[in-house]
């Protein structure tokens, strides 16, 4: 509360201010016992005897999973005091050529839908279409009657166009799915004449889903836009949590050595020794959360597209400003089919282990096991060797695309329709026969599996926890009683 009303005597947003040193001591003490207090109360809760680690409100014992989980702590603690060596040289140069892109990309949007801003002379008048704007981007995409802005008095739905952008394109496409969570297939809430009650996603998935069909039925002009679309949202995504340049205007954009000023994001937490350094924290599925900076989004997957996007432009990866010390290498090495595995064990399916175990060996040695590509044979019945290059060669790999997404998607539990969507995102047309016929087949050569998933799916309500095969417990919370399905 006093840090709020600090920032507004100061008028600065509070990240602006971090920390705690403007705080008067009064008020930090009494945070720091309150803190304190609360911490020492949770210990004794939980290791007293016949505390909840005795014995949870489930009455599982629950020291074996808390050393499971405390055992990486010292790993995650060093982590947090290392931190990660930034090249700052090779993010100034990233930083400007995504910039640069960045500021492309808008302005071909905006040229494209015929939206661009509005001067008199030297003084803007009227900003452009902003494709941040979720309002504005409905109104481009599905028509101003979908815009999901409403006039406050009236209730009525806002037309978020100006005078001047009237006659802007409105591609009046069909939308894809609602937004929230869970989401509604769009074709659903049409059926029940429910559209002005929901509003349609503009999300990744429904822009790749979008393009995608636009592509395939010729329409260049929807492609064209969407597209561009696409693109600006991938490069948003990097300006604005890994390579955040200061704005255009304002003072001190370079440093006395020729280094770009940065105000926020991760390169505006590199310190001194030239590292950047995050806090982890655990999260109920095992993993870690990387917080204050957040150090886990140097993703990798979009890196073919961002060759296609700054074409000749394009310099190295994202992730590659990340650096070694000297002296140090890095070493880079993940499971492979670690999900297929442990869904084959914990399920007791003995074929599905042996399938996984020669999942992993090279496709040239004899007892090799494609289960992706067996599955899709099995299901579609064609006529080359169940093998990725044998598909490939054939020109049916996406079957075993659309199989992969489909077997992996199973142990998260996503349907069938979420299913469809993921794989249309990416360009391939499947339909809900398609995939019926490879759940047939999943299910018929690894028996064992659907009994399983339906378990688990109980427990997460009767008796309200599970216990992995480690020994780790995920425990849910019931939230509505009357919302538990009889199973």
């Amino acid at each position: 509360k006093e840090k709020k009303q600090l920032c507004s005597q100061l008028g600065v947003s509070g990240k602006k201010l971090p920390g705690y040193g403007e705080i008067s001591d009064d008020a930090l003490h009494r945070y720091g016992n309150f803190d304190a207090d609360a911490t020492i109360r949770l210990f004794v809760a939980l290791t007293k005897p016949g505390g909840l680690l005795d014995k949870d409100q489930y009455g599982n014992y629950s020291w074996l999973p808390c050393w499971l989980s405390q055992s990486k702590l010292t790993a995650e603690l060093e982590m947090e005091m290392e931190g990660m060596m930034i090249s700052r040289k090779r993010a100034d140069k990233l930083t400007g050529i995504y910039a640069e892109a960045y500021g492309r990309l808008l302005a071909d949007l905006q040229r494209q839908i015929g939206w661009e801003p509005v001067y008199d002379g030297d003084e803007l008048i009227e900003t452009g279409f902003n494709p941040r704007s979720v309002f504005q981007t409905r109104c481009v995409l599905f028509g101003p009657e979908f815009s999901g802005k409403f006039d406050k008095d009236t209730g009525a739905v806002v037309d978020p166009r100006p005078e001047s952008a009237k006659d802007c394109l409105i591609l009046g496409l069909m939308p894809i799915k609602t937004t929230g969570k869970p989401s509604k297939s769009w074709d659903k809430v049409v059926a029940k004449n429910q559209t002005a009650e929901y509003s349609p996603s503009t999300d990744k998935e429904s822009l790749g889903i979008l393009f995608a069909r636009a592509a395939l039925s010729g329409d260049s002009q929807a492609a064209d836009v969407l597209q561009t679309l696409r693109w600006y949202r991938f490069i948003n995504r990097v300006i604005t949590g890994v390579l955040c340049p200061p704005d255009d205007d304002s003072e001190g954009y370079f440093n006395e050595d020729g280094e770009i000023v940065y105000e926020k994001g991760v390169m505006a937490a590199v310190e001194v020794d030239g590292k950047v350094r995050s806090h982890y924290l655990p999260v109920d599925t095992g993993r870690v959360s990387s917080t204050s900076i957040n150090v886990q989004n140097f993703s990798k997957r979009r890196e073919s597209d961002m060759k296609q996007i700054l074409g000749t432009g394009y310099a190295f990866p994202l992730r590659s400003i990340v650096v070694s010390e000297d002296g140090w290498v890095f070493d880079e090495s993940d499971f492979i089919g670690a999900e297929l595995l442990m869904m084959a064990i914990q399920s007791g399916s003995e074929k599905m282990v042996d399938h996984c175990k020669r999942a992993s060996l090279p496709e040239s040695d004899p007892r090799h096991y494609d289960i992706h590509a067996r599955l899709s044979k099995i299901a579609f019945n064609f006529e080359c060797e169940p093998t990725k290059g044998a598909m490939e060669k054939a020109g049916i790999l996406h079957l075993r695309d659309i199989t992969k997404t489909l077997v992996f998607g199973k142990p998260y539990g996503r349907g069938d329709e979420a299913v469809i969507r993921a794989i249309e995102e990416t360009g391939t047309k499947t339909s809900m026969t398609e995939v019926a016929k490879i759940n047939q087949a999943i299910f018929g050569e690894y028996p064992e599996l659907e009994p399983f998933f339906a378990a688990c799916r109980a427990r997460v309500t009767r008796p309200g926890w599970i216990r992995t095969c480690f020994g780790r417990y995920r425990r849910f919370q019931v939230v509505d009683e009357d919302s538990i399905p009889d199973l």
